[in-house]
């Protein structure tokens, strides 16, 4: 029945994966030769990349990462701003909430990328691991709600707005200010993107939180507008880092900093219209 259910899953083919088992069965003296064993395999490693859920749960007392099937759930289909939340379980059950009110007969959706992720981001990750390309209401409005989470700066001379991605229905859309209209290649742009993500992630790997909110307020807004996914998720970097146990000491100053990015973090989740997401659980219910 195991062996049923899991060639009755979707598993989205993938070069990759064919050619680890492949290395493996070449250096492994007793690794099986059998074609329908190795297919077996090949066909396990398509199904959880395309359906494992991955998650947090404790087991035996310790905090650990789960990656694991779960049918059913499985079943649920994809929107940038869902209406469901799922959690674990003791690594074992998988828990579905509702986020805000479900109608009779309305689908239960989940998402399968981060909330705060930018639309091209979102769009990115899923082309790559679940090969489709999503067109909810979310990713066909450019401003994503009026949050600007794919914000940049404009480049034209003169002017201090932000642009954002003309049409979002591939990977590659020109870029358009808001304000003077100026138009911009992506390639363009996304070197400016992927300056902001190596600049900041450094900064995340390598300083202390003082440093790290130092760098968010003083240095950022140089390059990066304060709505950009990248500068968001530095800080809810800064907020999971203060939550947690450590020997570094904050003062009053580094407290409030907490706390304004709690609450610009939770305007985000209300212009989204993610609800009772998770994520605004945790940062307004569990996080001290």
């Amino acid at each position: 029945m195991q062996h049923k259910l899991l060639y009755a899953l979707q598993a989205n083919a993938d070069k990759f994966f064919k050619a680890e088992i492949k290395s493996a069965s070449d250096c492994f003296e007793e690794f099986t030769q059998n074609r329908d064993v190795i297919n077996y395999f090949y066909r396990t490693i398509c199904a959880f990349n395309t359906n494992a859920f991955e998650g947090k749960s404790c087991v035996g007392g310790y905090e650990v990462l789960i990656r694991a099937l779960f049918p059913l759930a499985g079943l649920m289909n994809h929107q940038c701003t869902p209406n469901a939340n799922h959690h674990f379980d003791n690594g074992e059950t998988i828990v579905i909430t509702a986020a805000r009110p479900i109608k009779q007969g309305e689908e239960i959706v989940t998402t399968y990328t981060k909330l705060l992720w930018s639309t091209l981001a979102r769009k990115g990750f899923m082309a790559l691991t679940k090969q489709f390309m999503c067109c909810c209401q979310r990713c066909q409005d450019p401003t994503e709600n009026g949050t600007y989470l794919s914000a940049l700066f404009c480049r034209a001379q003169g002017c201090k707005s932000i642009v954002i991605p003309v049409q979002t229905k591939t990977l590659q859309p020109d870029w358009r200010c808001t304000t003077c209209e100026s138009v911009f290649p992506h390639s363009k742009m996304a070197r400016y993107q992927d300056f902001a993500l190596n600049t900041i992630n450094n900064r995340i790997n390598k300083g202390s939180v003082a440093e790290m909110i130092t760098f968010i307020n003083d240095m950022c807004p140089r390059f990066c507008p304060s709505s950009n996914y990248v500068l968001v998720e530095a800080k809810l970097n800064v907020i999971w880092r203060m939550s947690r146990p450590t020997t570094e000491e904050f003062n009053e100053d580094h407290l409030k900093c907490k706390e304004r990015y709690k609450e610009e973090i939770v305007a985000l989740l209300e212009k989204l219209g993610a609800g009772d997401c998770t994520l605004k659980k945790l940062i307004t219910e569990e996080i001290l």
